[in-house]
C-alpha cells in the first residue's frame, strides 16, 4: 500500500518527456509497482546486450521457445529431461552449427 507514494520525476521540457528519477519502493517480490519497474530494467539491459552483440560482435540471435503442457510434480524431472533433449537436438542441427558461434561454448561447458 505504501509503495512508491513518494516519486520524484525529472521533467525534460524541450522534448516533452518526464522520467522517473527516484522512488521510495518496498522491493517486495509480489508488489505490482516493484515488479513492473524490475521488468522494465531487465528489458532495457537485455536490449543493450543484444544491440552490442549485433553491432559490435556481429552475432545473429535465435529465439527458441520450448513449451510443455502442465505436468504433475512427480513427472517434472522427466519433462525437464525431455526439454533438454529437444534443445540438444536443436543444437545439433546444421543451421545452428553454422550460425551458433558462442553457443557451442555454453552447451559444452
Amino acid at each position: 500500500m505504501d509503495c512508491a507514494k513518494i516519486s520524484l520525476f525529472k521533467n525534460f521540457e524541450q522534448i516533452g518527456y518526464r522520467k522517473l528519477f527516484k522512488a521510495f519502493v518496498c522491493k517486495i517480490l509480489l508488489c505490482p509497482f516493484c515488479m513492473t519497474r524490475k521488468s522494465i530494467l531487465f528489458g532495457n539491459n537485455l536490449f543493450k546486450i543484444m544491440k552490442y552483440g549485433t553491432e559490435e560482435r556481429e552475432f545473429e540471435y535465435i529465439h527458441l521457445v520450448l513449451a510443455q503442457k502442465k505436468c504433475k510434480i512427480t513427472e517434472l524431472e522427466s519433462v525437464i529431461d525431455d526439454l533438454l533433449k529437444a534443445f540438444q537436438k536443436f543444437v545439433n542441427r546444421d543451421i545452428f552449427r553454422k550460425k551458433g558461434k558462442g553457443a557451442k561454448r555454453i552447451i559444452k561447458g
